[in-house]
């Protein structure tokens, strides 16, 4: 961040015009665990501007060293605010942290087991300070509130698959493989909308990846916008640990792995696995276990794609 500060100001040659020489300072934002911006701090480390806020984000001090404040639009929760429209700019929406809403209505459908889901100008899921909704769009704690729901709801859905018998096995097992890639889905368009600059918002489904005569196909595909950190992300409800699930699961990373089509390879579980099952996994790949990512949870794999990104 860079403030001009005036050194001096004379007359011009011509009539009453005003010359103004600015010298440039670097302005560094400290932020605080939410995200907004507390300070600025000069290049020397002094404090030239600090920042007080309630938890929708409304300011309610502000303190600065010069003769007036540091121009500054980034602030609550770390986004741009419009002094013109009194609003925060949220991408998708704009925020007034006067009501605590945004502006106009959200495009997500929302979850029927997550009632504040369905409130269509609610910000954060009513509750500032642990959440933030930087996209505009459904919040990462509300998908993760709607992700620990559905978990803890299988244990009866199985037993009335098995009591059901049949079809019903089978068609519940498939379901679940659905939800987690409905989940994934879900958490990786949150995170491409919110940085577009390095990633492409349309995300690419049911990839394959072909070795010789092998053909497996990979959920996701995250094409980054340098060309090069293009990431290959298989979703999974749970960490297969036996069977034809785990054959499978060797199969795809094999291709993925080798076929050089992406920087990195990820395998991502709604559920957290237990420490047997991921060294199941791993002794299952062999020399390809190094070149995995094992993620987990839905803020497990956007601060994965936080932290691959560089952000």
């Amino acid at each position: 961040m860079k403030q001009n500060r005036l050194l001096k100001q004379y007359a011009g040659p011509v009539g009453n015009a005003t010359v103004i020489t600015y010298l440039v300072d670097e302005l560094n934002p400290t932020g605080d665990g939410h995200g907004s911006v507390r300070q600025l701090t000069d290049s020397a480390g002094a404090v030239t501007d600090t920042y007080t806020y309630d938890a929708f984000g409304n300011l309610i001090s502000r303190t600065f060293t010069g003769t007036s404040p540091t121009p500054n639009h980034y602030l609550y929760a770390g986004e741009q605010f419009d002094e013109d429209l009194n609003l925060y700019y949220n991408r998708a929406r704009y925020l007034d942290v006067r009501s605590g809403r945004f502006w106009t209505m959200d495009r997500f459908e929302g979850d029927s087991q997550s009632p504040l889901s369905l409130h269509k100008y609610l910000y954060a899921s009513a509750e500032p300070v642990d959440n933030r909704d930087p996209s505009g769009f459904t919040t990462l704690a509300e998908l993760t509130e709607t992700a620990q729901i559905y978990v803890s709801n299988v244990a009866t859905s199985v037993r009335a698959a098995f009591a059901a018998g049949g079809a019903a096995i089978g068609t519940f097992f498939n379901s679940l493989g659905q939800y987690a890639q409905s989940i994934a889905r879900q958490t990786i368009q949150l995170f491409t909308k919110i940085n577009a600059e390095l990633v492409e918002e349309e995300l690419a489904e049911d990839v394959p990846v072909v070795i010789q005569n092998s053909r497996r196909v990979i959920d996701f595909y995250v094409r980054a916008k340098d060309g090069v950190n293009n990431l290959l992300i298989e979703a999974k409800y749970s960490l297969p640990n036996t069977g034809p699930a785990l054959t499978r699961l060797v199969g795809q990373v094999t291709n993925a792995v080798t076929s050089g089509r992406a920087n990195q390879v990820v395998v991502w579980s709604l559920r957290e696995p237990g420490i047997r099952t991921i060294q199941t996994v791993y002794n299952a790949l062999g020399s390809l276990a190094g070149n995995v990512q094992f993620v987990h949870g839905v803020e497990g794999l956007y601060r994965y794609l936080e932290l691959y990104f560089g952000l």
